[in-house]
């Protein structure tokens, strides 16, 4: 048995095992996979039985945190410690690059959570989130916001990422660097709202002077789920 670095000739396996660990309504699919690994290529592994795909893991690194993604083993090699030594590896990677790791494990996964308690995690907050319909799609095709005069809400200005201008992106991009990285604890979103613009995703960005304040992020690729943060001094200002 070993441990190796994912590539993407894992990926059609990784479906299967994934399918069949998880009990999905459908299984996922191959370009949702490849999102996941290329958020973050150096930190997804494998395990290996003589050269058969059993085990797999996805991490990623946003600035000085780290996050392990979704984990899976084929059921015949569960209670072997085989499952924590895939995740020691992935965390072994996150510690190397980040200052602080997290996760999400659903409430009735119980098992999964007293092992991450054992490896160290704690409990923290509950996530809420926002599933967007199949319908957003055709919609969003149709309600796209004028490229030339930004959208005035309440005297800030709402752009789509996807309407600006390579140069305008590339301004917005490095601004909203800084200010995710100063107000949010080393926080970098940059990689990721990269791979959302090549992955068939969009940006909402609110900004005013040409200072983003913040953005909402779509991005069908990995999940069909809107995220994005504010500027803390922007919510103190009660915006």
């Amino acid at each position: 048995m070993k441990i190796e670095l994912m590539n993407e000739s894992h990926l059609e396996n990784i479906i299967e095992i994934d399918y069949l660990v998880f009990e999905r309504d459908g299984p996922r699919t191959l370009s949702n996979l490849k999102g996941l690994r290329k958020g973050d290529p150096e930190g997804c592994f494998v395990l290996l039985e003589d050269e058969v795909l059993v085990g797999y893991s996805f991490a990623k690194t946003m600035g000085q945190e780290g996050f392990l993604g979704p984990v899976g083993l084929h059921p015949s090699f569960h209670s072997q410690g085989w499952g924590q030594k895939l995740i020691k590896h992935s965390l072994d990677y996150l510690k190397s690059q980040c200052k602080v790791i997290g996760l999400e494990v659903r409430p009735d996964m119980g098992d999964n959570i007293g092992l991450y308690h054992k490896l160290g995690f704690h409990s923290s907050f509950p996530s809420l989130i926002l599933e967007v319909p199949e319908k957003f799609q055709s919609q969003k095709e149709t309600s796209q916001l004028d490229a030339d005069e930004p959208k005035l809400i309440n005297n800030y200005d709402v752009e789509l990422y996807s309407e600006m201008s390579a140069e305008r992106k590339e301004l917005f991009l490095n601004r909203i660097e800084v200010w995710t990285i100063q107000e949010l604890e080393g926080l970098s979103f940059k990689n990721d709202l990269e791979l959302i613009n090549d992955g068939g995703g969009d940006i909402i960005i609110i900004s005013q002077k040409n200072e983003p304040l913040g953005f909402l992020a779509y991005y069908p690729m990995v999940f069909i789920h809107l995220w994005g943060p504010l500027n803390p001094q922007l919510i103190k200002k009660k915006f």
